[in-house]
Parts: C-alpha cells; structure tokens; sequence
C-alpha cells in the first residue's frame, strides 16, 4: 500500500505523478487492489498528459506504473460527478472517498 494516496484521499489532496512516462495530475477519488492482484487507483484526472486530448476525465491507474508521486500541495472539493462508492473494478479497497 502507498500512504501517499491514502493520505491524499482523506485529505483531498490532489496528487502529480509520471504514468507510463507521462506527466499526470489527479484527484484521487478510491485505492485498492483489483481481482488481478495489481494495486489500482480511480481518479479524476485534472491536468497533464492525455492520449485523447480531453480532460478533465476518470482514469484507472495501475500503481505499480505510477512514479515520482507527490502532492501538490492542493486541495479538492470532494467527489465529483459521476464518482460511486466501493468501485466494483476494485476488490480490496485501501482508501476512498
């Protein structure tokens, strides 16, 4: 488990990291482990890299791929639309909204 995203989630912090070589900027919104056994994390992406040009947009993130994470020292109001409790992708949850 990373204690950054669980912190991040309860304080609703948002969150920058490299996906995939890509710059990423998050709301993290739930954390946990998927029924693969790889840790995911469902987020609202807010800034940075898209491959569809769109954002903001919901994105699942496979952890084992995200690198150089930190806060940005900036906070979120909460939920956003169409975010739903107890994420049925993932099986374990570890923290979420």
């Amino acid at each position: 488990m990373n204690q950054t995203i669980i912190n991040a989630i309860n304080n609703m912090e948002i969150l920058s990291f490299t996906y995939k070589n890509n710059p990423r900027v998050v709301e993290p919104h739930a954390y946990g482990k998927g029924s693969d056994g790889n840790d995911l994390l469902r987020a609202y992406q807010v800034g940075g890299y898209s491959s569809s040009g769109r954002l903001p947009k919901w994105r699942l993130f496979e952890v084992s791929e995200i690198h150089n994470l930190s806060t940005t020292g900036e906070k979120f109001n909460g939920a956003r639309p169409g975010y739903r409790r107890n994420d049925q992708i993932i099986d374990l949850i570890y923290a979420q909204l």
